[in-house]
């Protein structure tokens, strides 16, 4: 190994750890932000909060999204990358805008999905994607009156009703046609539990059901492997 590989290893790792440290102090830094907001408001007009109702609302939606949250991580992470995960769990909007934007960057890109080019191109486009989000809510703040008709007018009505599913579609039609073997039973299995729960019902469990798509794509695959291999040793 040449002395500009290990170089390069080292400086790899130092990036990674500041990008961890960097990460844990901005999330931190943005949930005291979002604790301040409600003590500020209550400083200012006087109305004391209520701890009792607090905690027992932070229960009843911790106990419901507590749950989501880890499988979200768990889900995305390996997708995003340690530096775009950090940044898109303070952003928000992960299956909408931050994880299309992320892997329509590496494909773009050409990189290998795991390699840590892909990591640092994943953040630049998180990045790029939450600032474009901020100037699009500024836009719309400003000038809601006059996109208002615009927005609701049942012409395009039925276009922003689908626009996800649209999104979602152009993104994965070109991982499904390079990995159609091993994209074809989860798939399968996706589309028939949509048009039997309906894609209203089945999108609210989405994040609930992707590890159990992510171990039925694991085992499809390994059944492929072993049935390929099989065929190879016998011919």
């Amino acid at each position: 190994m040449s002395t500009k590989e290990k170089k390069t290893k080292v400086e790899l790792s130092a990036y990674q750890k500041q990008i961890h440290t960097f990460g844990r102090v901005t999330n931190i830094i943005a949930v005291a932000a979002l604790i301040a907001v409600p003590l500020m408001l209550s400083l200012i007009s006087g109305i004391p909060i209520d701890l009792g109702l607090t905690v027992k609302g932070f229960i009843g939606i911790g106990s419901l999204m507590g749950v989501m949250v880890i499988v979200e991580f768990m889900s995305y992470a390996p997708i995003l990358g340690a530096g775009a995960t950090y940044l898109t769990f303070i952003t928000g909007n992960t299956m909408n805008m931050k994880l299309p934007a992320a892997k329509s960057s590496v494909r773009l890109a050409g990189v290998e999905e795991t390699s840590p080019e892909a990591e640092i191109i994943s953040t630049m486009a998180v990045a790029v994607s939450s600032l474009v989000t901020i100037i699009i809510l500024l836009v719309g703040l400003f000038g809601l009156n006059f996109l208002l008709p615009v927005l609701q007018n049942p012409v395009l009505k039925p276009g922003f009703d689908n626009l996800m599913p649209a999104l979602m579609g152009a993104m994965g039609l070109p991982v499904l046609v390079k990995s159609l073997k091993e994209a074809s039973v989860p798939v399968i299995i996706a589309i028939i539990l949509t048009l039997i729960m309906g894609y209203a019902a089945f999108s609210r469990i989405v994040s609930m059901a992707l590890p159990a798509f992510m171990a039925i794509a694991v085992a499809w695959s390994y059944v492929i492997y072993r049935r390929d291999l099989k065929k190879k040793e016998q011919s």
